[in-house]
């Protein structure tokens, strides 16, 4: 119990910093119990604080949206390039035509 005590308002004490207060707050820990602990705290008003929790994909599927990207990159640097130098020497033919 300590130690999540502890943690807390090691956490909270950063915020405050990253705020640029020189004073520890009750919207500091009540934004870390929501954001790292999900744990509301009834009686505070949480207009003032956004409790917006970024989703974490999985690893497996971080690496195949890598894989699917790096795929459509080099097909369609591939496929682009080919487009672009065969309509540019079309237009350079007829043109000079």
């Amino acid at each position: 119990m300590d130690d999540f005590i502890d943690d807390v308002l090691v956490a909270a004490c950063r915020l405050a910093k990253l705020r640029g207060a020189t004073s520890l707050e009750a919207k500091d820990v009540q934004v870390i119990l929501e954001r790292q602990y999900n744990i509301r705290v009834p009686g505070f008003s949480t207009d003032e604080v956004r409790t917006v929790r970024k989703n974490q994909p999985a690893a497996g599927w971080a690496h195949k949206v890598g894989a699917v990207q790096a795929a459509k990159l080099m097909n369609g640097s591939g496929s682009g390039a080919a487009v672009a130098s065969g309509g540019a020497g079309g237009a350079t033919a007829n043109g000079g035509s």
